[in-house]
């Protein structure tokens, strides 16, 4: 499907296969129906079922969806046995039936039912194709008839299909792919002919399969025939093939199992059967292999041809012990082989390998008196490792026929200890490691390298400049540099295995074996991050337990089971696909979910979600996972298993990332989901709104309180401080009275000293109305202003009668002020008109002295001016210590300090001298705020 899974189908239910394990469904899934034919993916991800029993039913994210569940899938009739799936050119599917009578289309959710018996005959009916204007195109075996929309016939031509007499038509589809066939030609889905084929008689074609490059596999009764000239599982009545993300070929059969193609099965071979037991040896040199089993047989593979070289047969008695002494030795110049056997007493040697079409078998004594474990070519010389000795035989012994070998004994086994690791170097020197170290041979000299110190080898092989290796145990790997200096050694910790055997590739890979995979060490371009890399070979079609590997330039060839296995080289060194990973549901609150969209889970449910996803890996069944549920940055931990539990997350929003690798691939680009935890109701806006609001209304209220309770308070004091200040303040005006009666007394008492009795009877007549006015007026705590001008009014007059024209007067005040309506305290202006007469004009004694009373609004303040032309204000401090305190002064403004308190009125008193046109004048200014 369009994820990367296989669906199997059988007749007991079907299987879904990604690679590393099978998934089986049956009617206890929600199938209508055990028995499937085939399936069919649309462009909406529903994956369709050809049932037995006709019903519909198709599979999306984990469910299965029938006519039970499904109304749009309801049938109006019984049938049995949905023939053909076919995915229309409009994403629209179209189901044919055993029967024919009927197809059905479905777009979307709309179901459409076409009855062909409408248009003359089904019998030879075999396909249908949707037209672009909702119409059909209805493939017959000798025309083609064309229907529209509303099912009305439009058209029909005929069909000139194949030269030849081939009737009985099928119809293959497969994917995206949909063919037409008959017994000796493939048509696409307008009839038109794209290819020939020969089938052997008596087989039947049941399918038509074309990969990417256009290769041909035609699915028969008698196996899969590929391109025309390939049959394989000829015994095999094979159904279907596909191919799977790695485009591995996957092949069907019914009743014998299921096979799959490595894809580069067409470049590579498998010859299976190509020998008995187990391979000791191989070479391999330009498409030439040769080979050694447990026999001691020798063998030849050329082509698809294998030649017996060497039967050993004939020598099997107790003279020749067993061995493992093998070596292929190539003449360049001539493009010649030999081969040398070596046993305990003997070698047995074959020249000219390819060239001679009769081949002899040559034997020569060895008295070795020990098993010859490894034979190494170096220069001119053989070099044969035993237990613990190390021979020399001269090459051109065996090319040349000599008799005599001139074995050279190297190493004595009297002080020598065993020889574990043996190899030739690229300067061609023979190096050895055992218990006590590594050695070096150079001319028949043996010298230890004290640069490895105390590390020791089981077995070594040599890549340019590195020497790799691993110890006794088989565990460590050592990668060794510049061993003839300052020698660099590497151990390989993040491989998990034991090791085995080298081979070398090329100049720059090598080929590992270990207990589970092969491993590939390849040194890197010069500049690189890291000097060489050290990867698995994940290809599954590689056996892993090959008994031996050989290679030439362009292909490596494996030995296992007796079979060999031809692959490129370039196809080891290719790294496997990273795998496939898909979200499948979410689980909590004890429900599963699918996971699609920006999904949101209460707070209640959140302390065990459990989300499960699936991998899709067809280049290695070993996978390793990293989830990460993070706010933010990603914080990656391993997993086992396709299964994430995230227990008791915090609320907010969670960004779900998965992504998974094979022990060679890179991670793959991870799938994501977001996950939001809805805040519990304490951690919502309204809530903490509604907290904020409240905590708000509380301190407002604290506050409020607060603010009431100063002021209540404040309101005491002031209204205790008020209290207070109005007794005081009637006693300030109380004290008005004797002053003010003192020195009218006064005055009464200067005029009748003078004997001017009329003036002190007019005096004490004024007086008497001033007196009264002044007992009415301090009676209260406010009086009107108008009745306090009358009573300065009364008061002039009298000190005019007094100071006769010494003192001049005039009262002035503006009509626009309510004299009635604005409320003053009694004696508010008396003691200011006083003050200037008393210090200001009768200090002057001038006839032309004046006090102007004014009285005017200015905006809402009410300005009472009291101006005198005396003396001023300098000259009056002056003459203070000599004239009397006046008391009245201070008085008024104390009072009108404690007025502006009482009444909660800004009230201003100043004094000033001012210069006008007229001369200098005091002015005395009281200013109220109305």
């Amino acid at each position: 499907d369009s994820k990367g899974f296989l669906w199997i189908a059988t007749d007991k239910g079907i299987a879904r296969y990604n690679g590393i394990r099978f998934e089986a469904f049956t009617t206890a899934n929600g199938m209508p129906d055990n028995e499937i034919f085939s399936f069919q993916e649309d462009a909406c991800g529903r994956l369709w079922l050809a049932t037995f029993n006709g019903q519909l039913c198709y599979y999306k994210n984990g469910r299965f969806y029938n006519a039970k569940n499904t109304p749009f899938l309801r049938l109006p009739f019984k049938n049995t046995i949905i023939k053909k799936i076919i995915i229309e050119a409009d994403s629209s599917v179209s189901f044919l039936f055993d029967s024919k009578e009927k197809f059905v289309n479905i777009n979307k959710e709309q179901l459409e039912i076409i009855y062909l018996k409408d248009f003359y005959d089904v019998d030879n009916f075999f396909m249908i194709n949707k037209t672009i204007n909702s119409g059909y195109r209805l493939i017959y075996s000798d025309h083609i008839r064309i229907i529209d929309s509303a099912h009305k016939l439009v058209g029909e031509t005929s069909v000139a299909a194949c030269g030849t007499k081939c009737d009985g038509y099928e119809v293959s589809s497969n994917q995206d792919q949909k063919y037409i066939f008959n017994k000796c030609c493939i048509f696409d889905k307008r009839m038109t002919k794209i290819s020939n084929f020969t089938l052997p008689v008596k087989n039947q074609l049941r399918s038509v399969y074309f990969d990417d490059n256009k290769n041909v596999f035609l699915n028969t009764d008698k196996g899969v025939i590929i391109n025309d000239t390939i049959n394989l599982l000829k015994a095999s009545k094979v159904s279907s093939i596909t191919q799977d993300i790695n485009h591995n070929y996957w092949i069907s059969t019914l009743k014998d199992g299921l096979y799959v193609l490595s894809n580069n099965y067409l470049k590579s071979n498998q010859y299976n059967s190509a020998y008995k037991g187990t391979i000791w040896y191989a070479y391999a040199d330009n498409s030439n292999v040769f080979y050694t089993n447990s026999d001691n047989n020798f063998y030849q593979l050329k082509g698809k041809t294998v030649n017996c070289i060497f039967d050993y047969s004939p020598y099997k008695n107790s003279e020749y012990g067993n061995n493992h002494g093998f070596l292929i030795l190539k003449d360049s110049a001539r493009n010649e082989y030999s081969y040398l056997n070596f046993y305990n007493n003997y070698i047995f040697y074959v020249t000219d390998i390819t060239n001679k079409k009769v081949l002899t078998v040559g034997e020569k004594p060895f008295n070795s008196a020990e098993v010859v474990k490894q034979v190494i070519d170096v220069n001119d010389h053989i070099f044969l490792r035993t237990i613990k000795r190390i021979f020399s035989i001269k090459r051109s012994h065996f090319l040349t026929g000599i008799n005599d070998l001139n074995v050279k004994n190297i190493l004595h086994a009297d002080n020598s200890d065993r020889i574990y690791a043996f190899a030739r170097s690229p300067e061609n020197q023979v190096w050895y490691s055992t218990i006590n170290g590594v050695y070096t041979l150079v001319d028949g000299l043996d010298s230890i390298q004290k640069q490895f110190n105390d590390v020791t080898f089981n077995k070594f092989e040599f890549l340019q400049r590195y020497l790799i290796g691993y110890t006794l145990d088989g565990n460590s790997l050592m990668i060794c540099s510049n061993i003839n200096g300052n020698i660099v050694i590497d151990s390989s910790v993040k491989q998990n295995c034991i090791w085995d055997k080298f081979y070398k590739l090329d100049s720059t890979h090598m080929l590992i074996s270990t207990n589970d995979y092969f491993r590939l060490f390849s040194i890197n371009p010069s500049g690189s991050r890291v000097p060489y890399t050290i990867t698995a070979i994940e290809n599954p079609f590689i056996p892993l337990r090959a008994e031996t590997i050989c290679n030439d330039k362009n292909f490596c060839y494996f030995f296992a089971n007796g079979n060999i296995l031809k692959l490129g080289i370039e196809d080891l060194f290719q790294k496997p696909a990273a795998p496939r990973l898909y979200f499948n549901f979410i689980n909590y609150g004890g429900t599963r979910y699918p996971m699609k969209g920006e999904l949101k889970i209460p707070f209640k449910n959140h302390k065990n979600i459990t989300i499960t996803f699936s991998t899709v890996s067809f280049a290695s069944k070993s996978v390793f996972y990293q989830y990460s549920a993070s706010k933010e940055k990603d914080n990656w931990v391993a997993l086992n298993g396709e299964e994430i539990n995230i227990a008791d997350p915090g609320y907010g929003n969670y960004t779900i990332k998965v992504r998974a690798k094979t022990i060679s691939s890179e991670y793959c680009e991870p799938i994501e989901f977001v996950v939001q935890i809805a805040p519990p109701f304490w951690a919502t806006w309204w809530f903490n709104t509604l907290c904020i609001l409240f905590t708000t209304s509380l301190v407002i209220l604290g506050v409020r309180y607060r603010i009431l309770w100063v002021l209540k308070k404040n309101q005491k004091e002031n209204e205790t401080k008020i209290r207070f200040m109005k007794s005081e303040y009637k006693a300030l005006n109380a004290l008005m009275n004797p002053h003010f009666i003192f020195n009218t007394l006064n005055n009464v008492q200067s005029l009748v000293n003078r004997n001017d009795k009329l003036a002190a009877n007019e005096y004490l007549r004024i007086f008497a109305d001033l007196v009264r006015q002044n007992m009415h007026n301090v009676s209260k705590e406010m009086i009107p202003l108008q009745k306090e001008l009358d009573l300065v009014a009364n008061y002039l007059a009298l000190e005019k009668l007094r100071f006769k024209e010494l003192m001049n007067y005039s009262i002035n005040v503006d009509d626009d002020v309510d004299t009635l309506d604005i409320m003053v305290p009694p004696l508010f202006i008396q003691p200011l008109v006083e003050n200037s007469i008393k210090h200001g004009v009768l200090p002057r004694q001038s006839e032309d002295s004046n006090i102007l009373l004014n009285v005017y609004e200015k905006g809402d303040i009410l300005v009472i001016e009291v101006k005198d032309n005396g003396v001023g204000l300098t000259k009056s401090k002056q003459n203070a210590n000599v004239l009397h305190e006046s008391f009245g002064l201070k008085n008024i403004q104390d009072r009108v300090e404690q007025l502006s308190m009482i009444l909660g009125k800004k009230i201003e008193f100043t004094m000033e001298e001012r210069m006008e046109d007229t001369g200098q004048w005091t002015v005395v200014t009281i200013k109220m705020h109305l």
